[in-house]
């Protein structure tokens, strides 16, 4: 099977690349030709083998079909009709790609037919008459809002909202803190002066599920990071952060919320646990 598949490479290269111009008539000049012709198909077949080779099989891409694909971008012509027919081509693969992002992500399987018909009107326009950015933003937000609706009629879902309301009250019934919806549990209190926003903080941290999958960590080093960067994780984390003191070693735990993508390993409302260790600048050293 490999041998007819790389016969195929072969037999499609110089299909492509042996059209000569007549004027090329030069025997040479022919040679060359044909040779960085193979030598272009070879260097992209080397790419295209070294992006593939640790992938599961089940995701490996059939070749076959690569192969068809690359026939009609090679044959296109370099006049206004060609360039136009690559120009949809292009914005076809990053509209499938965004397509096949928001049903993994949201569960939603968008209609191709409206989205070719909205293409149709738009592009039948002379004139700018849409405001990309408000589009962009409109489309945010109706994806959450669909994501909160599929979540709130999930039985498992809701189940794992309840379980994680239980656990964060039961930590703060057992002298754990809230701070503006983020739970902190402290290891080891600081002994310097409470954190502020705009300090330089030096932390080793990991952020994790309760199952321990890491989600994010400074890899048992400390990196020096301002208070802010922890609203990335979650925004009331800031107010969580500079609640505490330097040199102090504390856990942080809040609910995900329903907006995660689907199939990772965090769920909706899931437990996320924030352990960070807040460690003088000049000590380097590992977590504790």
């Amino acid at each position: 099977m490999k041998k007819l598949i790389f016969a195929g490479v072969a037999a499609l290269m110089l299909a492509v690349t042996g059209c000569k111009s007549e004027a090329n008539q030069n025997p040479e000049l022919v040679q060359l030709q044909d040779s960085v012709s193979m030598d272009f198909g070879k260097i992209f077949a080397g790419q295209y083998n070294a992006q593939v080779q640790y992938m599961p099989d089940s995701l490996k891409y059939n070749k076959a079909e690569v192969l068809k694909g690359l026939k009609v971008a090679i044959e296109a012509d370099n006049s206004v009709n060609g360039q136009s027919y690559m120009m949809g081509l292009q914005m076809g693969l990053a509209i499938a790609q965004n397509v096949s992002a928001i049903e993994d992500q949201f569960g939603l399987k968008l209609d191709k037919k409206l989205i070719l018909a909205a293409l149709a009107q738009e592009l039948s326009k002379d004139t700018i008459a849409i405001d990309i950015n408000k589009i962009g933003a409109g489309i945010d937000e109706k994806l959450m809002k669909a994501k909160k609706i599929m979540v709130e009629s999930d039985t498992a879902a809701q189940a794992n909202k309840k379980k994680t309301e239980a656990f964060l009250a039961d930590l703060v019934k057992n002298g754990a803190k809230e701070v503006n919806g983020i739970v902190c549990k402290t290891i080891e209190e600081g002994t310097g002066n409470t954190i502020l926003a705009s300090d330089e903080l030096n932390v080793v941290y990991t952020m994790s599920t309760l199952k321990g999958d890491v989600l994010a960590s400074s890899r048992g080093q400390a990196q020096k990071l301002s208070a802010g960067y922890f609203a990335n994780l979650n925004k009331a984390m800031v107010d969580a952060v500079t609640s505490v003191r330097h040199g102090g070693h504390y856990e942080f735990y809040f609910n995900i919320g329903a907006e995660v993508a689907t199939g990772g390993v965090v769920k909706p409302y899931d437990v996320v646990k924030v352990e960070i260790q807040f460690v003088p600048a000049e000590e380097p050293a590992e977590a504790k």
